[in-house]
């Protein structure tokens, strides 16, 4: 118990003491989803982006050598609309946690529209890919939680084990 607790001090302090705390104000959950309405990144103030998180698993390696390395893939499932007057043309995904993971380029089909301009109004969703090993596979096992940065934004969401749909 000390140690887990230790090891999530530790997280917390990373992300600024923000990373695994409650879900206030911007954020809501319904269903299992994350969703986050905010200002996009960028230099016009009046874009808005939706981002909404369907599901995230976390499947472990299957092979003994994977295993011996914590390997594992996170599947996350994402929509993001954009509310703006502009097309956002930034969603620059991340996995954020003792190190930055980004997607898996190998796994670009997975992602539909998501690393497109996305269109005023318009709203784009795929499947985003991480390959993790050691202590970042170790961290989103211990806590399930996964931080992530999608359209220049910053949120934790839940992280379910099991199989990946492909």
């Amino acid at each position: 118990m000390k140690q887990r607790l230790a090891t999530l001090l530790k997280v917390l302090g990373a992300f600024g003491g923000a990373a695994l705390v409650g879900f206030g104000g911007t954020y809501a959950l319904s269903g299992g989803a994350a969703e986050r309405d905010s200002p996009a990144s960028g230099p016009s103030a009046e874009k808005t982006v939706r981002v909404q998180v369907i599901s995230a698993v976390l499947q472990r390696a299957h092979t003994a050598r994977g295993r011996s390395r914590d390997r594992a893939r996170l599947s996350v499932h994402v929509r993001v609309t954009n509310h703006g007057t502009s097309h956002l043309r930034d969603v620059n995904p991340a996995l954020i946690s003792v190190e930055l993971v980004r997607p898996d380029p190998r796994a670009r089909d997975t992602t539909g529209s998501l690393l497109r301009p996305i269109a005023p109004g318009e709203t784009a969703g795929g499947r985003l890919r991480f390959e993790t090993a050691g202590a970042v596979t170790r961290q989103l096992t211990s806590t399930l939680r996964a931080r992530l940065r999608i359209a220049g934004r910053t949120f934790a969401t839940g992280v379910e084990i099991g199989d990946l749909a492909n």
